[in-house]
């Protein structure tokens, strides 16, 4: 494990300490996140591939790559019950500005055989829509402590949108929805957005699933 895994095991570890205290949970989920930290920055992380090139897209996975870690981690912490939250993104350069809402989908899932019909949307929509799913379920907290699971929600939250912005300006940003159940099906929440910079030279996929 490398030095910056290391201190964020122990960051983690710290973080273990206070949901086991202030909630219902046993600790398995902030192990799971443990060992998914780890295997991330052993460059193990299990991710999700995009296609590095192909034809109209060029994956930008350098710039990427911390908050696939963050998403990686964090989405252990929304768990919602049985469900199970998977939260995932991908950005590209566009090489060709024939480019269709289909072809970014079919790069990072190319098992999609159905015709994406993308629909417009908006910033506010999608980040009202987006904190649905960045949600910590109050009922496994014991009632004194319920504060510290809005705080560490927020704190995520935060996280997750700033990600985004040093991706794409979300002031001039286009915003594609298309469809809860893309790439997967979802059982409870779900979303998937394509962003587009105002100079449609780049663009972020951004997913997320419920499933049992």
């Amino acid at each position: 494990m490398t030095a910056a895994a290391t201190y964020l095991a122990e960051d983690v570890r710290t973080c273990q300490s206070i949901i086991e205290y202030c909630t219902s949970y046993t600790g398995v989920v902030l192990w799971v996140l443990l060992d998914k930290l780890a295997a991330i920055f052993s460059g193990t992380g299990g991710l999700p591939r995009a296609r590095a090139k192909m034809g109209k897209l060029k994956l930008i996975d350098s710039e990427l790559q911390k908050f696939q870690g963050f998403l990686h981690a964090a989405q252990h912490v929304f768990r919602n019950g049985e469900l199970t939250i998977v939260l995932e993104a991908y950005g590209f350069e566009i090489l060709d500005n024939s480019l269709s809402d289909q072809d970014v989908i079919v790069c990072v899932y190319p098992f999609i055989a159905d015709v994406i019909q993308g629909t417009e949307s908006s910033v506010e929509n999608i980040v009202e829509k987006i904190n649905r799913t960045l949600t910590i379920q109050r009922r496994y907290w014991k009632p004194k402590h319920v504060h510290m699971a809005k705080w560490i929600e927020n704190q995520l939250r935060d996280g997750y949108w700033k990600y985004v912005q040093g991706c794409i300006d979300l002031s001039a940003a286009r915003v594609v929805d298309v469809g809860d159940d893309v790439p997967w099906v979802n059982i409870g929440d779900g979303f998937a957005y394509i962003l587009y910079n105002a100079q449609m030279s780049r663009c972020i996929l951004l997913v997320g699933n419920s499933s049992d």
